[in-house]
This record gives C-alpha cells, structure tokens and sequence, in this order.
C-alpha cells in the first residue's frame, strides 16, 4: 500500500519520480527523470483501473494527492402513489346499477439545493406535483342493455357537463427561494391558506418574519380554474358556472354554462405581536376578471395567551367582512382553558353562506347562522371523553328560526383496539335530528379489520319526505402485502325509506414508492 513520504518535497514530481534532486546533480538528468514520471504515472493510472474498489477503500488522509471532499449541497425525494379502486351500488328498488372502476396516481419529485454558507444557507427548492383521476364503467339498467352516457356529447339526454373520466391536476409545481433569515420568494403554482380562506394560485408569492414580532405574506397571480391547464374546479370562483365544452356540443344544449375567463387574485396578510401577549393580523384579498372586480375580503383578527404553564388560557377573535357592504361574511370569538388535564371551550360562530371565493353558492338561499358551543374534554384513564352544549340560532325576514343540541362521544385506545361511540341530539325550529355513530378496529400483524355503524333521525319541519331513519352497517379490512402495497376491502348495507335497501362494494389495491 502506498504510504505517505519520509520527507517533505517542493516538487510533486520527486514523489512520482521516486528521487531527490542532490547537490551536483548535473541538468542533463532532467530528461530521464521526465520519462521516469510519465512511466511511473501510467502505472499507478494502470493500477487504479485495475484496484479500484481496494483504493476507494483507502482513507484520503494517506493520499497526499487526494482532493478535498465535496460537499453536498443537493437533496432531492420522489415519491408516487397508485390507487385502484372497484366499487358497484345496488338497490331493489331501483333497476339501476352503478359500477365504477377509478383509477387515482399521484407522483411528486423536490430537489433542495444548498447555496452559499452551509451553516445559514440559502435554499433553492424545486417540487412538483402531479395529480391523473381516471374513471371506467357506467351507470346501466339491469333488466335492459342500456347505459347513461354522461360524458358523451352526443348522448342529448344523459350527458352531464360536469362529469368527466379524465381529470389530469397539478396541485403544486414551482421554484422557491429561501433566504437565511427565512424569507421566502416562490414563483410558480402554490395553495394560500390565509384567514380569509384557501386559493390556488399560479403566479408570485412572498413571505417572511422580518422581526419575531413582525409576519407577511402576499400574493399577486392568476386564480387556478377549470380553465387552466391541469387545473380543476375545486376552487372556481364565485359566480356562474363557467366550463371549457367538449367539442360537439352544442352550447344552445347547456345556456347555463358560459366561457371560461381569465381570473387573477392579489392579496397580502400582516401579522404583528406575540400571541404568549398579544397577536394581531390584518389581511385582504381582491378577486378580479374580464368583467371587473369579482369579489373583495378584508379579514382581521386577536389572539392572547395571557395564562400558560399547568393551567393555560387562550383567547382569540377574528372576523372576515365583505367591504362592498360592510357584511359580516364569517365571525367567531373562542376562550380556552386547560387545566389537570382537561379542556374546556366556549366559542361563538357567525357565518353569512353567501358566495364563497371558492365555490358557486349562488343557488342557495342566504340565511346566517350563529352558533354557540360550550365543550369539554378529558381522558379518563385509556378513555378520551368529551360533550357540548350547542345552541343554534338563524335570522329570517320573517321569523327567527332557534334550536339547541346536545352532543358526547367516547374513544378506547389500548393495545390494539380502538374504539368510540358518539352521539348528538338537536331540537327546535331548524331540522331537529338525532344521530349516534360507532367504529371499532382491531391490527392483526400487517392487516386491520374495522366495523362502523350509524343511526340517524330527520325530521325537517319544512320538507316532509325527509322525516325518517338511516340505518348504515359497513365491515372491511386494509391489509398490508408489501413494503409498498396495500389491499382493501370493504361491503356496506343502508337503509332508509326513500331508497330501501342499498348495497355498496368496494376493493381497492394501493402502491405507495418513496425514494
């Protein structure tokens, strides 16, 4: 094994070599030695071919000519899903069979790359996410050969323009930066999550904590729609249905649809204060079109933990309000005390459920809610227990509509059980109900076998076809095959007297790789 030298040289080529200049050496002595260094030289190259996993071996503080190690400064992680599902609804009241077979795939890929100084190091972050729902089968009549075509545009009758087989999304995809101070500059696709509520967004975003005390985040791109390229209308805006029609259909057929437009949303959050004193935010949100502004939020809020240690008190209060009309759209006030244990709540909603930044309420009636809870919770030995107090109350233009509720539940965790019962109760002028809910499940080695059953009671003052009693019993199982598969199985039984006897199947196979 080659060793380090007994005596220090000036010239790499003396160790190569394997001589030291001497005192009267003459300089025609210098051509031999250039072609002692070229033989030399090919033969540890040679020998390197030939030993290369014995040297790789070799510790680099032996290897005089070893290059300093290279740092790495990259990450990256893949990870994918696949989930195939098979599931048929039956019914003997109906002669329609409803036999579906959805295949979901889900692939991710992020790459971390550490700039500057490793110990506070700016961080460039790729990731992208990808998002394929592909459904087969058809809703067909048992006693005849004939199927709805809800995704045929030539089926006048049965096609649905909501419906769709293919649906490609990407949830997320861009490119972040991220300073040392925790600063971060992200161009791309992104999903806000901000007090006036969710967006998915195709453009610019910035956040940062200039000061413990001191937060932003503001946003300015194109909403994601339908209408975008692998998009998908979880989060359309308010308003008319708006839908990109399939070639060959007619658009006399469906009036109600219009053209999908171009919709961009800027907005921007503060938050200052220490919530263990005092934590405020204040946050807006404009929504605009072709047509002009479609909808603004002005959101605020208060938050305190004047109280912490054994015994703890939070305090919060927030409110988002449309400005056009200074209408309250959501409201909530909440106190919190924990103390030996326990939890106790009493908090106090308002929501206004008119049109929503991410849905099409329009076609719902206006009616506020207000409601307020007074809760507690504990853990009773390996029994977590808990209850609440409700009362519900709506303003009408003619009458105001009040009801109160009462709702517990029960969960046992121990070795491998886990189980829990829950109930709730409400009566009054709104739509008294009564329901109690159960599920067990057990782990058996790589495998899970689970039950669930629930009762519920209707009775709408309004609509008498309503009143009644749902029974649902389910049983099923989720075994783990592999390190990277997962099967499921699972059949469920309801009852009501609108629909009878109803019949649900379900099997499901899942891949799951990570690297």
């Amino acid at each position: 094994m080659l060793g380090p030298p007994t005596a220090p040289f000036s010239d790499p080529a003396q160790f190569f070599a394997g001589t030291a200049p001497q005192p009267g050496d003459a300089p025609r002595r210098r051509t031999s030695v250039r072609r002692g260094l070229l033989l030399r030289a090919s033969g540890l190259f040679a020998l390197a071919a030939v030993s290369a996993p014995a040297i790789a071996q070799l510790p680099a503080v032996s290897q005089p000519t070893a290059a300093a190690p290279v740092e790495d400064r990259s990450r990256w992680s893949l990870h994918a899903q696949t989930d195939f599902l098979l599931y048929e609804l039956r019914t003997p009241r109906s002669p329609v069979t409803w036999q579906r077979r959805r295949l979901v795939q889900r692939a991710g890929f992020r790459e971390v790359v550490l700039l500057g100084d490793l110990e506070r190091p700016w961080r460039l972050t790729f990731d992208l996410e990808l998002r394929l729902d592909q459904e087969f089968g058809d809703v067909c009549l048992r006693a005849e050969d004939r199927c709805l075509s809800e995704t045929n545009p030539d089926a006048r009758f049965d096609h649905q323009v909501l419906v769709d087989d293919t649906r490609l999304d990407v949830p997320a995809g861009g490119i972040e930066l991220r300073a040392p101070d925790g600063t971060r500059l992200r161009v791309g696709r992104s999903i806000v999550a901000d007090p006036v509520g969710f967006l998915r967004l195709d453009g610019l975003r910035v956040q940062g904590t200039p000061h413990r005390w001191i937060a932003f985040d503001a946003f300015a791109g194109r909403q994601v729609t339908s209408a975008v390229f692998a998009g998908s209308v979880g989060f359309e805006p308010q308003g008319g249905l708006r839908l990109r029609l399939p070639e060959g259909l007619a658009p006399e057929r469906v009036p109600f649809v219009d053209e999908p437009s171009a919709v961009f949303a800027t907005g921007a959050t503060v938050r200052v204060g220490d919530a263990r004193i005092l934590r405020g935010h204040v946050a807006f949100r404009e929504v605009r079109d072709g047509d002009g502004v479609v909808a603004r939020r002005i959101g605020a809020g208060l938050r305190s933990r004047p109280i912490s240690g054994k015994t703890s008190l939070d305090l919060s209060a927030s409110a988002v309000v449309d400005p056009t009309d200074g209408t309250f759209v959501d409201a909530a006030a909440e106190a919190t005390v924990v103390h030996a244990g326990t939890t106790y709540g009493l908090r106090f909603t308002h929501h206004e459920p008119r049109f929503d930044l991410g849905t099409i309420w329009a076609y719902f009636d206006l009616v506020p809610t207000q409601r307020l809870t007074a809760r507690v919770s504990g853990r009773v030995g390996p029994v977590d227990v808990g209850g609440a107090l409700l009362g519900r109350r709506a303003p009408q233009p003619q009458q105001t509509e009040r009801d109160g509720g009462l709702e517990g539940h029960v969960r046992l965790r121990r070795h491998a059980w886990n189980a829990g019962l829950r109930f709730e109760v409400w009566e009054g002028s709104l739509a008294p109900t009564a329901s109690v809910l159960a599920d067990v499940r057990r782990t058996y080695l790589r495998a899970e076998v689970y039950a669930r059953a629930s009762v519920w009671h209707f009775d709408h003052p309004t609509v008498p076809a309503l009143y009644g009693t749902s029974t649902t019993l389910a049983i099923g199982t989720r075994a783990k095959v592999t390190e990277i598969s997962q099967l499921g199985f699972e059949v469920e039984w309801s009852q009501n007297r609108i629909v009878g006897h109803r019949f649900r199947a379900l099997a499901s196979l899942g891949l799951r790789l990570a690297r």
